[in-house]
C-alpha cells in the first residue's frame, strides 16, 4: 500500500511538471520573461506578479502594485521586473491555458502534499527504520519514507547486499 501511495505521489509529480512546462510555454508564446529575473518562476512573487499581469495585461504595467508584490528575499529590482513583463502580448487563447494550468498545477500541489501525509501516517508503525534511514546523509524523512515504502523493512528477502542495489538499477 505504501508503495502503491509512493509511485502514485511520483506520477502526480511527472503530472506537476508538464503543468509548468506548459505554463512556461504560454508565457514564452506570450513575451513574458519572468523567468528570467526570478530564480523560480513558480514561486510567490512571481505567481502573484502573473496573476496580476493576467488580470491587468490590457492596461499599463502599474509599478507600485509590482514592487508591493516583490518579497524580500527577490535579487531582481522592479525596473527588471517590469521590463520582463512589458510588452506582453497574451491572447485569449494563451489566457484560457495559463489560468487552467495554473488552477491544475494548484490541485496538484495539494494531491502531492495529501499523498506526502498519508505516506507519513502510513509509516508511522516503522518510523523506527525512517530514523535509521534518515541518518544517511542527505535522506530527509520523505526520500526515507519513500524508500522504505518501495524496498520494504525486511532486508531478509535480499539474499546479499548487492540486491537491493541491483533491484534499483534494473
Amino acid at each position: 500500500q505504501l508503495r502503491e501511495i509512493a509511485r502514485y505521489r511520483v506520477k502526480l509529480n511527472y503530472m506537476k511538471t508538464a503543468e509548468k512546462n506548459r505554463i512556461q510555454n504560454s508565457m514564452t508564446v506570450s513575451n513574458i520573461g519572468i523567468d528570467k529575473v526570478f530564480s523560480d518562476p513558480f514561486g510567490r512573487s512571481a505567481k502573484d506578479i502573473m496573476t496580476h499581469v493576467l488580470e491587468h495585461s490590457s492596461g499599463p504595467i502599474d509599478r507600485t502594485a509590482i514592487a508591493g508584490m516583490i518579497r524580500k528575499n527577490t535579487k531582481a529590482s522592479v525596473d527588471e521586473i517590469v521590463a520582463a513583463i512589458e510588452g506582453s502580448r497574451i491572447r485569449s487563447d494563451q489566457r484560457l491555458k495559463l489560468s487552467l494550468a495554473r488552477d491544475h498545477l494548484e490541485y496538484l500541489e495539494r494531491l502531492i502534499t495529501r499523498t506526502e501525509v498519508e505516506l507519513f501516517v502510513r509509516m508511522q508503525p516503522y518510523q523506527e527504520y525512517v530514523d535509521l534511514v534518515q541518518t544517511i546523509p542527505g535522506m530527509t524523512a520523505l526520500s526515507s519514507t519513500i524508500v522504505l515504502a518501495e524496498v520494504g523493512v525486511d532486508m531478509s528477502v535480499f539474499e546479499e547486499r548487492d540486491h537491493i542495489v541491483y533491484g534499483f538499477f534494473q
